[in-house]
């Protein structure tokens, strides 16, 4: 970062916030901030992100392990700087460690509680109607989205048919402080920002984990049998319904419409799809070993 942008988000920061800060860096929208005592992180609010639905989810739940929201000096929870929304959080904890399962697992337990009132069929439902329709009018010159699409939307359908065909008790799946989204190498500033959360189905974190190791071309087996002991029946059903759901492919698919990133960064997909599909057929014998499920059969069948 250079003298003047540092020198000018110091002032700025130390009005809006009366931090004396010592250093700055620049992490693509976001600048994590050192001051001679914490770290903070002044985070740059995605369209996502409703800051009421955040600070709805502290009222409601101990959230002392994640990071702390900073008032402004006019009280307020949001700075605009350069036409962007940012929020500043007091940061805990080793910034630079890598979250492992043991971690999420810990950490999801920690939150649980009952909650029957997502109604997950319907959300997927209208997110592969939106996304289908975006793609018939956006994706027309994108030659590698429009060969790959089709394979990822029959996944997503396959899901929601999982669901149905499985008689998913949704009952009996407990709830916990999840993530927007979680790969496998996240790490601790992130997991534990506070502004990344959202009330769920404790599976979803479990899943997204699970998918970015597939895509990354890592180990899972050991994570699984970790995951599945943690889960009753019907949460080990949905878990499963969530690994069949491509939703690390629909995000790419999303920011590739809008033209926010390049279109050949589908091939790390693409070329991963045997490896996907062999990696939902393991977890399938995992889980057989505890409970029977229904899973469509050409993955059963496939090699």
């Amino acid at each position: 970062m250079s003298f003047f942008i540092l020198f000018n988000m110091k002032n700025i920061l130390n009005y809006y916030y009366n931090i004396d800060i010592v250093d700055i860096i620049k992490l693509e929208d976001n600048y994590l901030i050192f001051d001679e005592y914490n770290n903070y992180l002044l985070y740059k609010l995605n369209d996502y992100i409703n800051i009421n639905n955040v600070l709805n989810i502290i009222k409601k739940i101990n959230t002392n392990d994640y990071s702390n929201i900073i008032l402004n000096i006019n009280n307020k929870y949001i700075t605009k700087l350069d036409d962007n929304n940012y929020v500043l959080l007091l940061l805990k904890g080793i910034l630079n460690e890598e979250i492992t399962i043991k971690d999420i697992i810990n950490n999801t337990n920690k939150y649980l509680y009952l909650n029957n009132k997502i109604d997950i069929v319907n959300l997927w439902s209208k997110r592969l109607d939106y996304l289908e329709y975006q793609v018939s009018q956006l994706g027309k010159n994108k030659e590698e989205l429009l060969n790959t699409f089709s394979f990822f939307l029959g996944l997503g359908e396959n899901a929601i048919s999982f669901i149905d065909i499985n008689n998913i008790n949704f009952n009996n799946i407990r709830c916990s402080l999840m993530h927007y989204r979680i790969n496998n190498k996240e790490l601790n500033m992130n997991y534990y920002n506070i502004l990344n959360t959202i009330i769920d189905y404790q599976v979803r974190d479990y899943s997204e984990y699970i998918k970015s190791k597939i895509f990354n071309n890592e180990d899972i087996l050991k994570d699984i049998n970790l995951i599945l002991d943690n889960l009753n029946n019907d949460e080990i059903k949905l878990f499963y319904a969530r690994l069949l759901f491509p939703t690390i492919y629909f995000d790419v698919v999303e920011k590739i419409l809008l033209n926010e990133i390049d279109e050949s960064i589908l091939n790390k997909y693409i070329n991963n799809i045997n490896n996907y599909i062999n990696s939902l057929n393991d977890i399938y014998l995992e889980i057989k070993k505890r409970i029977s499920i229904d899973i469509p059969s050409w993955i059963k069948s496939h090699n």
